[in-house]
This record gives C-alpha cells, sequence and structure tokens, in this order.
C-alpha cells in the first residue's frame, strides 16, 4: 500500500502497459479528530493509471493535461470508463479513473473466441455509445482495441467500457514520432492514422470495425509485420469470414471504408448494431480461424 497525494492510497498493482502502471485504490479523507491526525474511510475503489517516468518528464505533456482536465474530466457516459482527477505529484503523474471489476475483450477473446452475432453487435452498438461522448468532446481515441474495451462484470451480460481515451492528449503535447507505438496498434490503425493531419472521429470507427471483426471470426482482418500491416490497411479490402450473417458483415465492411468520410458516424454505428441485435440471437458463433481469408 502506498499514499498517492493527499487523496489517494494504492492498494495493489493490476497491469502494465506501454505507458506505464495501472493500480487499484481508494479515496481518503484526511480529517482532524479531537485534534489528532486521523485515516478517514474508504470510498469507492478507483483506478490509477500511473505513466512513465519519461513522459512526465516532459513539461508541454503536463501542462497539456492540466490544460485539458476539465475537458477529460467532464466525459461522461456509461459506456466509458470515466476520468475522476488527475494527480500530479513530483515525477508521479496519475490519471485517476472508474475501476471496472472483470477484465478486457482481448481476455474475452482470447479465451472464448469468437462471438455469436448478437454480441458483437451488442458490445458494437456499446463501444460506438461511449465513443459518441468521447468525440462530442472534442476527444478522438486513436488506440480503439480490444485491451481497451473493458467488460463491467458487475452487470449481466457485462457493459463494454471503453478506457484510455484520455491518452489521447499526450499526442497532442509532444508530438507524433515520439509516442507512434505507444498511442497506435497496427492491427487496429484506420489507413489515414499516419497522414499529416489529425485523425477524425471517424478513425476510431475503423478501429471499431476492426475489433468486430476480430469478435466475430477470431482474427483482424489485415496481420503481418507492422509496415505490412498499415500497407494492407491502407490498399486491400478485408476477406469476408464464413459465418458472419449479412446484415452484421454489411455494417462492418462500412466501418471498414478506406475513405474516412465514407465510414458511418459513433451515433449511426450505435443506431444500427442496436437495431441488428434482434434478428441476430440465437445465431452461432462463427468458426474460430487462424489466419484472415484472403483479401
Amino acid at each position: 500500500m502506498r499514499r498517492l497525494g493527499s487523496n489517494y492510497v494504492l492498494d495493489q498493482r493490476i497491469g502494465r502497459g506501454a505507458q506505464g502502471e495501472v493500480w487499484r485504490g481508494r479515496s481518503v479523507s484526511d480529517h482532524q479528530e479531537d485534534g489528532r491526525g486521523s485515516e478517514g474511510t474508504q470510498q469507492d475503489v478507483l483506478a490509477f493509471k500511473i505513466l512513465r517516468a519519461d513522459l512526465v518528464e516532459d513539461e508541454g505533456l503536463v501542462g497539456r493535461f492540466v490544460k485539458e482536465r476539465t475537458t477529460l474530466t467532464r466525459i461522461r457516459s456509461p459506456y466509458v470508463v470515466n476520468i475522476r482527477d488527475f494527480v500530479i505529484e513530483g515525477t508521479t503523474f496519475a490519471i485517476v479513473m472508474d475501476y471496472v471489476p472483470g477484465g478486457d475483450l482481448r481476455g474475452k477473446l482470447a479465451s472464448d473466441g469468437p462471438l455469436p452475432p448478437a454480441e458483437v453487435a451488442r458490445i458494437g452498438a456499446h463501444v460506438a455509445q461511449g465513443l459518441m461522448a468521447v468525440h462530442a468532446a472534442d476527444v478522438v481515441h486513436r488506440d480503439v482495441k480490444p485491451a481497451n474495451i473493458l467488460l463491467d462484470s458487475t452487470t449481466d451480460p457485462a457493459t463494454p467500457r471503453v478506457v484510455d481515451f484520455g491518452i489521447a492528449r499526450i499526442h497532442n503535447a509532444v508530438g507524433t514520432d515520439h509516442l507512434t507505438g505507444i498511442l497506435g496498434t497496427p492491427l487496429y490503425m484506420a489507413p489515414e492514422i499516419l497522414d499529416v493531419h489529425a485523425p477524425t472521429p471517424a478513425a476510431d470507427i475503423y478501429s471499431l470495425g476492426i475489433v468486430l471483426y476480430e469478435a466475430a471470426c477470431g482474427v483482424p482482418p489485415f496481420v503481418g509485420a507492422p509496415s505490412q500491416v498499415l500497407g494492407q490497411h491502407a490498399r486491400r479490402a478485408p476477406g469476408r469470414p464464413q459465418g458472419v450473417p449479412d446484415p452484421l458483415w454489411a455494417m462492418i465492411d462500412r466501418m471498414l471504408a478506406k475513405r474516412p468520410e465514407a465510414r458511418p458516424g459513433a451515433p449511426e454505428t450505435a443506431q444500427t448494431l442496436a437495431a441488428l441485435v434482434p434478428a441476430l440471437v440465437g445465431l452461432p458463433a462463427a468458426a474460430r480461424i487462424q489466419e484472415p481469408p484472403p483479401s
């Protein structure tokens, strides 16, 4: 157990990634009682992303986060892992977030394989609703992938919640070259993500389309070395996996349009996928494949 600033206690490290570590902890109220210092009572369980020290050394990054605090903390959605606070203490910079028990979509796909079509559409609709809230705040996530979709086990079925949208602001603070490997995962990158122009919300829809493709058949549509995958995103159409129903495939195919303006927006994506769910209920999951079909 360790203290973080004056308001938080970190109880257990629960993850480690390219950007830093994730801890589970809680909020603590310090108060004086009868003239004696006393620890306060435990409140909500929270998650804390502790950024890597080398990222925090960049003063521009820290300044940008402080400036963007209001924007990021006002994003609220049941399908987003909400940011509660930022803590800057010496060389420690932490993002305080909702704690979501239940693992992520990456783990679920690894253990369960392809999901039934109705579940693919349900998860996609909810994630798109979360992206609506992110985009409404003029934020582009830039790294929508199974590992960044947490599955809240406190609900049945588990509610998907998008995490790490706040990290997108690091890109604006310190530049693309320094963080390309952190912010984008080539398997899920939109073709335009490496353009000189800032990505639009359409890039997140493309990435979500890749996620749904993988959820439906077990593999993303393009695989290989990072440079090869990026080239395929730009120049090749995804092959259609067997066992994916026509209406679901039609929507995924639209989301994977090469031109950003040809993709549906987050509201249309959410609405269309939600409307597909009743007709897809009861259909079996496609067989897990080891390689994507020819593009």
